[in-house]
């Protein structure tokens, strides 16, 4: 049976088989209390025990983009993005 939002559990798995990376992002948009992280933590969850790699960052309270794209970085280089990095880095310069 298709119920009236299939689509929002079918575009993920959609999304995450291109067969090419894509090169932009899945927003999911809601009124406040619809269940969008609940969601989208339960569909990472799929994807963990499938062994998907994927990234996660809430936009929740991050103002700039740049705060967003830092989140991105931890999640994929969390050694050079550690305290200690960070210090080295200034040192360099």
């Amino acid at each position: 049976m298709t119920t009236v939002n299939s689509y929002i559990e079918e575009y993920p798995d959609y999304y995450c088989n291109l067969r090419y990376p894509p090169e932009y992002a899945v927003l999911l948009k809601g009124s406040w209390g619809a269940g969008k992280t609940w969601f989208i933590k339960r569909y990472c969850e799929r994807l963990k025990t499938s062994n998907q790699k994927y990234l996660y960052v809430s936009l929740y309270g991050i103002p700039t983009f740049e705060e967003i794209e830092d989140a991105f970085f931890q999640q994929l280089h969390p050694i050079l993005s550690s305290g200690r990095a960070e210090i080295e880095e200034k040192r360099v310069k």
